[in-house]
């Protein structure tokens, strides 16, 4: 049918274009434009100019493309590929020693009982399958598995490893990126809440549970990024259990093309309901080390007389268990306490007995004060008592990492 014979309407659509030789159908914007238009015609029953109402549908458009732009720049900041070219690989998965361009890093000469599996963790990712990976406390599987995935090239962009604590994000950040051989926030790098220690180069990110679920929320399929690690998979929590509950559903969808991998000290009989979880993942198995261990009981309360006398008596005896630790073993002492208030209240019985160096958590009560005998500190001794929880601020938890050179912690 030729052009002249068109009917008027149907002219109104097309467009010659002769520079390509070609037809091309231009969708109308005068269309769209008239759609928006009817949204807006009337105000508050008044008709509005015919130049007004051409303002409003295009400032309507114009808002659209602001909020897509905007939406665009957000997933680009946060979820961009970083992985410029897959590294030369050898037949088994591991990556060439020695290769064009790259160095030894120091993980790599880490006597950890996770570098026999090593090379069967890298051949099951290559084959592009999700991995449940059980290995002890200890075994080097938060610190040493990501660092070998990003070495041997098999993911192409980002990896998350996921953390349920902010202090340990910080703290396995840092180890990270010692064994690697950079500085923190280069290669490898931590965002938490308020928090954000990462570069345009920044490969691995080391991340809280509330961050991955905003990651799920601006970003749905996870662009950009190659591989997520639930480390310490038995803490449940909301966040963790939301974001997994994401990913195996993607997973299902064939819309997330990252690589789940779930790693744990003590899955228990739960190892192969999780491998079914996401669709019969490979499951491997690391050792550990074993140390001997001696198991001291003392009778501390009884439930029903923890009211009447309070924390007080618990505190002190608590804080004579600790004397009696020091005394008797060198190296520093960890003490796990139910809560903030028992914490508290043990560093005033440490205080009060001449262990600690008498400076006064930030978080005391002002009543407290006056339980705390200043008469008793010796610094003699040199013991450095820190006390640690969740709603301390990030560089109060940053200080208790840090010991005094010559003195003994107790945390």
């Amino acid at each position: 049918m030729e052009p002249s014979r068109w009917p008027s309407s149907l002219c109104s659509r097309v467009m010659l274009c002769a520079t390509h030789g070609r037809l091309t159908a231009l969708a109308l914007r005068r269309d769209v434009a008239r759609r928006e238009a009817t949204r807006h015609t009337w105000h508050r029953g008044f008709a509005l100019p015919r130049s007004l109402v051409c303002l409003l549908a295009s400032s309507s458009l114009a808002a659209r493309a602001l909020r897509r732009a905007r939406r665009s720049a957000a997933l680009a900041a946060m979820a961009s590929p970083v992985m410029e070219r897959p590294r030369s690989m050898t037949q088994d998965g591991q990556a060439r020693p020695g290769g064009a361009g790259q160095k030894r890093r120091p993980y790599q000469d880490t006597d950890l009982p996770i570098q026999k599996i090593l090379p069967s963790v890298l051949h099951h990712c290559r084959s592009g399958a999700d991995l449940v990976l059980q290995a002890p406390t200890g075994a080097g599987k938060t610190t040493v598995v990501p660092l070998a995935l990003l070495d041997s090239g098999l993911v192409e962009g980002k990896i998350i490893v996921l953390q349920p604590r902010r202090i340990t994000c910080i703290s396995v950040a840092k180890r990270m990126a010692e064994l690697w051989g950079d500085a923190l926030g280069e290669t490898v790098g931590y965002r938490i809440r308020h928090e954000c220690i990462v570069s345009n180069r920044t490969q691995i990110e080391v991340v809280t549970e509330g961050v991955l679920v905003r990651h799920l929320a601006l970003n749905p399929e996870l662009e950009g990024i190659g591989c997520i690690c639930f480390d310490e998979f038995h803490e449940r929590s909301i966040e963790s259990d939301l974001s997994f509950a994401l990913c195996a559903h993607l997973k299902r969808q064939r819309r997330l093309r990252a690589r789940l991998l779930i790693m744990s000290a003590t899955f228990g009989n739960l190892t192969e309901r999780v491998a079914d979880l996401l669709d019969n993942a490979q499951t491997l198995i690391s050792e550990g080390r074993c140390f001997p261990v001696e198991v001291f009981y003392r009778p501390v309360l009884k439930l029903k007389d923890w009211e009447p006398q309070g924390p007080h008596r618990f505190a002190d005896l608590v804080a004579q268990q600790v004397e009696e630790a020091l005394e008797e073993h060198p190296g520093d002492v960890l003490v796990f306490v139910p809560g903030e208030r028992e914490i508290m209240y043990v560093w005033i019985a440490l205080n009060n007995k001449g262990i600690g160096d008498g400076q006064r958590p930030k978080n005391l009560v002002p009543w407290a004060h006056r339980l705390i005998d200043n008469s008793k500190v010796d610094l003699s001794r040199k013991i450095q008592v820190s006390p640690l929880y969740g709603t301390m601020e990030t560089h109060e938890q940053d200080s208790v990492l840090q010991a005094k050179e010559g003195w003994r912690k107790g945390h």
